[in-house]
């Protein structure tokens, strides 16, 4: 075989072999957003949680009955004035009848959209002349000039460029911001970040100067009207905006005027944003953050060491501040470096953007720091903070290779410092995949369990008109139970809560026919224990694979079809003292044997629920309930294991379908009842009965089968 052809064969493999790493390296980098959404998909609630519930439903309210205006939407909320979140919350909502789960997806896109830009800048400024290209240029210097040598320059470029995306997007797609992907509200504090890195990637596109500024100010409007911290981006943007655009000083004072049309829109903002502000009750003192620096100092790196160091099981604090501290220190290097060639224009261009989001993350931990260290320095660890932080990572991840080629690029470098950088990047690669596994792991624990609380409150409000449960409802919903109760009403009458509110305790309106195939559970039993009862059993929807969200407890009148089961006509139903018992024996003195039957189904037809009502203390019945299951308790959080289920059905996710509880004997009337369990859905608002019915004597036998 000629030298010619083994070039050509070689030539071909080493092409195949790295198109392969570089679909690869796409897939890479696209799943970590999968990842997030499928998590998104998975454990994401329908149900309104804490400040939604002062944020938007006045504002549905104040719609139907005409009466919205401007001020309702630019209101401060907190320290906030969410104007531009409410028109998006307001579209969302009369679209999906207030689906909070569109609200995440939205926050989903917005990382996308943040992904996008850095990606975009990425190219535009750490591509622009790595290693490889350098290592290309001098192959060929040196004659080197095959397919191989030539293209190696390229593929390396363009690895490079992948897998720095890829560090990005585990960060950017991080689940270790689990407080801000499944609480709608939140998307508020994706709108700065989206809103500063759309910026800086239209100022390096190759739209005119004026067009850059015009639009750089229109996101930095809707950065300041979207959350409190969002007024940063005015101070982020511009020296990119100055940098990038102006080649030199005679640039700079042509556009003097644009400069200046900038700070007067800005000091407007800042006038309208303040106008009648109030300072929030919740809002701690910023006397402790001065008074106690070394503590200001730790929250602080903690809050910029979070997103890699609270997944720690011992000391998250500790090693938080510990990767805050090495965040800073390694960012302080390299701005210093870039600073030592401070006359190198193109540099600058290529770093401005990439040191300005840094500067993001920093100054917002500083802000944070100062407003909240009264908190506890524990508090730097919250999950909503590390939208904030985590840029600080990636700016020095995208930072790191740009000085890297610069320093390659002169003619004196030395080896040593090439080696050692690369050491640095290799350690730092590890580590930080490491870190992010751990802070993953931690992170999906923590979605699963928010996942089942915020299942248990949905519960809870399905049935806040039959089941009063302040505890459930101040505890996963918020703090002000009437309120909350007033507040749903409304809004179910809006059509704005799915599914609707239960407001029968008849629970043939929510009953749903289980289907043949399939099981859903059984009450094991009912124990009378004094003036409780010990109930217990399993529950398991096989549509979600999920234990049930509750079970619903239920009775209805035993003893009375047995007893008349030989009569001709039932017996008119039990009257409610007064009036209505005056109405029942004038109607029976009108009566003859001939008439009875249809005078009787006459008069019952006429009658409505409100005439006769279910008590659970005074055992009253609807004469249309008397054989329907009545509810008289909901339990919630009585979940226990049962590892022969997982046996049985051969199906892990059976293991915390069992369930026990004791029960209050108040709850059920006297008499003789049959009781019911049956497994609800709070995602469908639907109650499927469990098997096997127990028979109970209120302060008689017990019980019976």
């Amino acid at each position: 075989m000629t030298t010619e052809k083994k070039s050509l064969i070689s030539n071909k493999i080493f092409k195949n072999n790295f198109q392969l790493l570089h679909w690869i390296s796409i897939v890479l980098i696209i799943l970590p957003a999968v990842a997030m959404g499928i998590l998104i998909l998975t454990y994401s609630v329908n149900m309104p949680y804490w400040d939604q519930w002062n944020l938007m439903p006045q504002l549905f309210i104040k719609i139907s009955q005409n009466s919205l205006s401007w001020q309702d939407l630019i209101a401060q909320h907190n320290e906030s004035r969410k104007l531009f979140p409410r028109l998006i919350f307001l579209g969302l909502a009369y679209l999906t009848n207030w689906d909070v789960r569109y609200e995440m997806l939205v926050i989903f896109l917005l990382a996308c959209l943040v992904s996008v830009n850095i990606y975009r800048l990425n190219r535009l400024t750490v591509n622009a002349n790595l290693s490889g290209k350098a290592e290309g240029r001098r192959q060929k210097a040196e004659g080197n000039s095959d397919f191989c040598s030539l293209s190696s320059a390229f593929y390396l470029r363009s690895l490079t460029t992948l897998l720095i995306a890829f560090l990005a997007n585990i960060l950017i797609f991080s689940p270790i911001q689990y407080d801000n992907w499944f609480w709608g509200i939140q998307l508020v504090v994706f709108m700065p970040i989206a809103c500063i890195t759309t910026a800086i990637s239209v100022i390096y596109s190759r739209f005119n100067t004026r067009y850059k500024f015009v639009i750089c100010m229109v996101l930095c409007i809707i950065s300041t009207f979207s959350y409190s911290n969002g007024m940063i981006a005015w101070v982020i943007v511009l020296p990119v905006l100055t940098l990038v655009t102006a080649k030199s000083r005679s640039d700079l004072l042509k556009q003097k005027w644009l400069f200046l049309s900038w700070i007067a829109i800005f000091i407007g903002n800042i006038i309208i944003y303040f106008y009648d502000y109030q300072k929030p009750e919740v809002s701690p003192s910023l006397i402790p953050a001065f008074q106690n620096p070394e503590q200001t100092l730790q929250f602080f790196l903690a809050f910029l060491g979070s997103p890699l160091g609270s997944g720690f099981e011992i000391s998250p604090l500790t090693s938080s501040i510990f990767i805050g501290g090495v965040e800073i220190g390694i960012f302080c290097c390299l701005f210093l470096d870039i600073l030592k060639h401070i006359k190198n224009l193109h540099l600058f261009q290529r770093t401005i953007g990439w040191i300005m989001i840094a500067l993001y993350s920093i100054i917002s931990a500083l802000i944070t720091s100062v407003g909240r260290v009264a908190f506890g320095v524990e508090s730097a660890l919250s999950s909503k903070y590390t939208t904030f932080s985590l840029y600080l990572i990636i700016a020095i991840i995208h930072l790191l290779p740009i000085v890297f080629s610069h320093i390659y690029s002169q003619k004196n470098y030395r080896k040593s410092q090439v080696w050692l950088y690369k050491i640095t990047v290799a350690i730092a690669i590890t580590g930080l995949m490491i870190l992010h596994y751990g802070s993953f792991t931690y992170s999906v624990k923590e979605i699963k369990y928010s996942y089942q609380l915020r299942m248990e409150g949905k519960t809870c409000l399905s049935f806040i008109n039959i089941i009063e449960n302040k505890s459930c409802v101040q505890e996963n919903i918020l703090a002000s139970y009437d309120y909350v109760k007033d507040l749903a009403n409304k809004l179910n009458y809006l059509g704005m809560l799915k599914p609707n509110l239960v407001t029968s305790n008849n629970i043939e309106a929510i009953a749903t026919k289980k289907q043949k195939d399939k099981n859903y559970g059984s009450l094991d039993g009912i124990i009378p224990l004094n003036s409780w009862y010990f109930v217990n059993g399993w529950a398991f929807l096989p549509e979600r694979n999920e234990p049930a969200d509750a079970i619903i407890l239920t009775y209805k009148k035993e003893g009375r079809r047995k007893k008349e089961e030989g009569r001709r006509h039932p017996p008119l139903p039990p009257f409610e003292r007064g009036e209505e018992e005056g109405k029942r024996k004038k109607w029976m003195e009108t009566q003859t044997p001939t008439n009875e039957e249809g005078r009787r189904k006459k008069w019952m037809e006429t009658q409505t629920p409100t005439n006769y009502k279910h008590s659970v203390d005074g055992g009253v019945l609807n004469p249309k309930e008397k054989d329907d299951w009545i509810i008289f308790d909901v339990l919630m959080s009585a979940q226990t294991q049962r590892e022969n289920l997982v046996q049985l059905f051969n199906n892990p996710a059976y293991l915390n379908a069992g369930w026990e509880q004791t029960i209050s004997g108040k709850l059920l009337p006297k008499g003789k009842w049959k009781i019911a369990a049956w497994a609800f859905d709070a995602r469908s608002g639907k109650a499927y009965k469990l098997d096997t019915n127990h028979q109970i004597t209120k302060n008689g036998s017990g019980v019976g089968e």
